[in-house]
């Protein structure tokens, strides 16, 4: 535990303070950073960097109710947006 935790904070992803013999461990980044970091480094890692099977197999595995898959389609619409006035600009 103590390597993991040593190398957490070299990693930056936690701050720890001193109190006598003791280390009093926090986050060093928000939660959202830090998942979407483990889900980069996985895909990366495993998937070669592309993200289009691991979403398939995560909305196959689990049952999206149609507020999740709204949520989806407003993920993706946006994201196309934002590519697109990036595409204009050049």
């Amino acid at each position: 535990m103590k390597t993991f935790l040593r190398r957490a904070v070299k990693k930056g992803w936690l701050d720890y303070d001193q109190i006598g013999n003791s280390y009093l461990y926090r986050a060093a980044v928000p939660r959202d950073k830090a998942v979407f970091a483990a889900i980069r480094g996985f895909s990366n890692r495993v998937l070669g960097g592309v993200l289009a099977p691991f979403v398939a197999y995560f909305a196959k595995q689990n049952d999206l109710t149609p507020e999740d898959l709204d949520q989806l389609e407003q993920i993706l619409k946006r994201h196309r947006r934002r590519e697109g006035r990036g595409h204009d600009s050049q």
